[in-house]
């Protein structure tokens, strides 16, 4: 029924300025009743049922939507065709001006969905290489051999970011289209998405005087070109586009330090760029980090701690906790550091009169005996520990370091209620209900 509708029908709208809508409308309602005739016999509805509430129940769309499906996927489809095509030029042709007179289906659908064929084509990228930071634009017009191009560099990647970079990509493409003699419909393209989607934005963020910037930019190709038509639009990076990776390679020139001559860039640009705050903030939070881990790797006790865990200072112990209960946590961070009310430790914090195990009294009771060799728990450690973990749960590193071992863990302190006077009942299950300790039973 809708074959080659994008040829007899026209879609249904209100044109600016407009008081009657404008499309086919006579049409599309008369072969709306034949939507709601196959609605009828698809619902088993009454004829006194509405034809939205139809539509509704059975997840079709509006008939006048439909047509808009059906028009819009025919006109994206012609307007992608390849310079190369029989029609590109008649398309073209066809995209240049809304006649007030005699428009061809092809002016129609053009202007209803403002999909344009785009003339001049820019790509912008940002790099960060060999410690330096650099922005470029290059600009593809048809009929014209190679593209220009626009190359700034920021600095020093101490100081300024691949966002900054990827927004002054941006700013040299608005460039180079000022300085082009005639714009209709133009394009410039990123594969970096938040540059993109920061120029939506009203409030303060990172770079936002480039920003504004590029809006300046934009408003002059406006006025100086009145039917200007500019895209920002999004590329998937490292593709075979021969502008991306255009702008890929020119942008790599720049972060080593090939600049455009400063009379051909945008007048910000021309003195230099101040040093990004984010990208100090950054770098000083670097710094922080590295002198925290040489602090820890100096310490007495990370040396004790690495047997467990070699990754300290790092967020695995956050990751690995991020889930568990507090009461959880709690156990677990004390069963490592071996501050726990176990006799070894509370004899040594004078809590205890002697370090000795209660519960085999052979030994005296650090983490490594309760967990390990404790012969009192020797059943408990079977039953939860060796046959759960095999050789894992043999080694302090495999209990106190493995997500894994973390439920048949606490499924052994339970069983063998040495810590239930501090912590209770320590349940594992996924509601997290108490249930009374089972202490061993030993002579």
């Amino acid at each position: 029924m809708l074959y080659a509708a994008d040829v007899f029908l026209t879609p249904v709208r209100m044109l600016p300025e407009g008081k009657r809508l404008h499309g086919s409308v006579g049409a599309i309602r008369k072969l709306e009743r034949m939507q709601r005739q196959a609605l009828l016999i698809m619902t088993g509805a009454m004829r006194t049922t509405a034809t939205d509430v139809m539509c509704a129940h059975s997840n079709l769309l509006p008939f006048t939507l439909l047509i808009d499906k059906v028009c819009h996927r025919a006109i994206t489809h012609i307007c992608t065709l390849p310079e190369t095509h029989p029609l590109h030029r008649h398309i073209r042709w066809a995209g240049r001006k809304f006649i007030a007179n005699h428009r061809s289906a092809l002016t129609e659908l053009i202007f209803a969905y403002n999909i344009h064929i785009e003339r001049l084509r820019v790509y912008s990228d940002g790099s960060d290489v060999d410690g330096g930071v650099g922005a470029a634009a290059v600009l593809f017009a048809p009929g014209r051999p190679g593209y220009k191009v626009l190359r700034y560099h920021l600095g020093s990647s101490d100081d300024h970011s691949v966002y900054e970079a990827e927004v002054v990509g941006l700013l040299l493409g608005a460039e180079l289209l000022k300085e082009e003699r005639d714009v209709e419909d133009a394009s410039i393209a990123a594969d970096n998405k938040a540059s993109i989607q920061v120029t939506k934005l009203r409030r303060p963020a990172p770079g936002h005087y480039l920003l504004d910037c590029l809006h300046r930019h934009l408003r002059t190709l406006g006025r100086k070109h009145h039917n200007a038509r500019v895209t920002l639009r999004w590329v998937p990076g490292h593709t075979d586009l021969e502008g991306n990776k255009a702008a890929d390679l020119e942008a790599k020139r720049a972060a080593r330090g090939d600049s455009s001559p400063a009379k051909d860039l945008p007048d910000l640009l021309r003195e230099g760029l101040p040093c990004s705050a984010t990208k100090m903030k950054q770098t000083f939070l670097a710094s922080l980090q590295e002198k925290a881990k040489a602090t820890w790797a100096s310490s007495r006790r990370s040396q004790k701690l690495a047997r467990l865990d070699k990754s300290l200072p790092s967020k695995k112990y956050e990751k690995l906790t991020g889930k568990l209960p507090r009461w959880q946590a709690n156990i677990l961070f004390q069963l490592r550091t071996e501050h726990v009310p176990l006799q070894k430790h509370l004899h040594r914090i004078r809590k205890a009169d002697s370090p000795i195990c209660p519960s085999c009294r052979t030994a005296p009771e650090t983490v490594h005996h309760f967990l390990l060799t404790c012969p009192a728990h020797a059943q408990h450690r079977w039953e939860h520990l060796d046959r759960s973990l095999g050789c894992a749960g043999r080694s302090l590193s495999g209990l106190l370091n493995t997500s894994t071992a973390l439920k048949p863990l606490f499924d052994f302190i339970n069983a063998t209620g040495r810590l239930s006077s501090t912590f209770g009942s320590t349940p594992t299950n996924k509601r997290h209900t108490r249930r009374p300790a089972q202490r061993s039973t030993h002579s």
